[in-house]
């Protein structure tokens, strides 16, 4: 007769409500009832509760933008800003050269000969520190939703080794990255790109930007940052209801020398046109015919004829005509 014995051993559980620490992610979406704010900013609190325990109830204060973005300040570098450079930050035109790797710089800007670049003459150097490009002081009061758009043409080897980036100041002091490449750029033409600046942005009367080469390391050396048509867009708050019917507005800058960009909104999709006209009444060029999609965008003139030459210095109109409405907003070009 054996002697053995079997022993029962209980292995305790863990009660499924103190398992609450799993990180969730919870979705939130504006249903049609959004339709009915009014234009501007919206404040409310968002709760959550855990209808079985109340274990990680939890509420967040949230904000929501309701509006049209609108197109607020603008460098087109047709002339330079005078923005503070350091080290080989400059800017002018760009020469092609570089490319020990990856692609070489353009040869000229976007829009314009111009741009602002780190080394128009070619790539960065091995074992920089960071170097920036860093704006002037702009307004950004009643602004929400504020976001940066600009294009770049630009080359960087992945972010372990070297590093381009974009950061954002209140004060100028204490900068709060929104953007820096994820990996290997290798820019072969204009890109555009998109940054949300909202939390730094938003509503602040002094903002500052700042672009950035480096840290660079000790092994290949790219071409780095070149930058062009900078804008800066956001919602106003409070501000009225979008007119009915289509709008245009002067270009920017106003006068201009090289690209103006002209700001238009449609309120329906019927097509338009949008067209240059001399004092005559003489038409210049068509920068637009055919549909358009609701909302607001942006043409550019370069201060040339259809036939791409250049005309002559003075006053045109920007005419943009949708059915029966025609609208019209005065641009200067200098020489």
């Amino acid at each position: 007769m054996s002697n053995d014995k079997t022993e029962t051993t209980e292995v305790p559980t863990r009660r499924l409500d103190l398992l609450m620490d799993i990180p969730l992610d919870i979705t939130v979406e504006l249903d049609e009832n959004a339709e009915l704010l009014s234009e501007g900013l919206h404040s409310t609190t968002l709760t959550v509760e855990n209808l079985t325990n109340h274990h990680g109830d939890t509420s967040r204060e949230v904000t929501v933008a309701i509006g049209t973005a609108m197109l607020r300040h603008a460098w087109y570098l047709d002339a330079d800003p005078g923005w503070a450079t350091q080290d080989l930050w400059a800017w002018g035109q760009p020469m092609g050269w570089g490319g020990h790797a990856g692609e070489p710089d353009p040869t000229s800007g976007h829009t314009g000969p111009n741009v602002y670049g780190y080394n128009l003459n070619g790539d960065y150097g091995n074992n920089l520190t960071s170097r920036h490009l860093t704006t002037n002081a702009f307004d950004c009061s009643g602004m929400f939703g504020t976001r940066l758009r600009f294009w770049r043409w630009a080359g960087v080897e992945d972010p372990a080794h070297d590093r381009l980036s974009v950061s954002a100041s209140a004060d100028s002091l204490s900068w709060t990255t929104v953007w820096e490449n994820p990996t290997e750029i290798c820019d072969t033409t204009w890109v555009f790109m998109e940054v949300d600046l909202s939390s730094v942005a938003d509503n602040a009367p002094v903002v500052y930007l700042r672009w950035t080469v480096g840290p660079t390391d000790g092994a290949n050396r790219y071409c780095g940052w070149n930058i062009d048509d900078i804008e800066i867009w956001g919602l106003a708050q409070g501000s009225a209801p979008p007119p009915a019917g289509a709008t245009i507005e002067t270009g920017r800058p106003n006068p201009f020398g090289q690209t103006s960009a002209i700001q238009f909104s449609v309120t329906d999709t019927a097509p338009i046109e949008i067209a240059v006209y001399d004092v005559a009444g003489r038409l210049v060029r068509v920068l637009w015919s055919g549909s358009h999609a609701v909302g607001p965008d942006i043409v550019r003139w370069d201060g040339r004829d259809a036939r791409g030459e250049r005309v002559a210095a003075g006053v045109y109109f920007a005419r943009l005509t949708q059915g029966e409405t025609s609208v019209t907003s005065k641009l200067a070009l200098i020489r």
